[in-house]
């Protein structure tokens, strides 16, 4: 650029070259200028997307953490007697899903009427003399015995007020439905 001038104040070369060549001067130098502001500006961004890596990275492991827990795992053998949630259902903290039986561990629960059970009966003779009863029994129990011996006095042992027990803190669950 200096030679052009030194050429043009000595009129050897024209303005207009003069001119082309200070235009072409200011677009190096803008064009300079631009390729450093983006140098600069290339630290931070590789900050950023360091950062927003980091930032994925997280919610990766938070969706990773979330996914664990939606799978319903048993230590034991079993089967599914009865779900109460369907697949893709929302599900509240404590609310039951379902019930898991172990294989060979199913209590089954069967009425029958006390005078159909004739071959019982020799479990229920009581040796003479005897005054009254003491059930240590629940309340289906005391009547079962009052029943089986009409004229002697049940005495039930227990005084039950809650039929259910204390599973967890704070969770009471129902573990009879009072069927006596």
């Amino acid at each position: 650029m200096e030679r052009i001038k030194a050429l043009s104040e000595n009129q050897f070369a024209s303005k207009n070259s003069l001119d082309r060549a200070e235009q072409q001067y200011l677009q190096a130098k803008i064009q300079s200028q631009n390729l450093s502001n983006r140098l600069s500006l290339t630290d931070t961004l590789m900050e950023q997307k360091e950062s927003a890596l980091a930032m994925a990275s997280v919610d990766f492991q938070k969706a990773d953490l979330a996914l664990e827990k939606t799978s319903i795992v048993s230590d034991f053998d079993g089967f599914i007697l009865n779900k109460s949630a369907e697949i893709g259902e929302y599900i509240n903290p404590g609310q039951i899903m379902g019930s898991i039986y172990q294989k060979g561990n199913l209590d089954v629960d069967v009425r029958i009427p006390l005078e159909k059970l004739r071959w019982i009966e020799s479990f229920f003779e009581l040796p003479k003399g005897i005054d009254s009863i003491l059930s240590l029994a629940c309340g289906a129990g005391v009547q079962t015995m009052a029943d089986a011996h009409k004229g002697i006095p049940v005495l039930p042992a227990l005084n039950t007020s809650f039929i259910g027990a204390l599973d967890e803190p704070g969770r009471l669950d129902e573990k009879c439905t009072g069927c006596g």
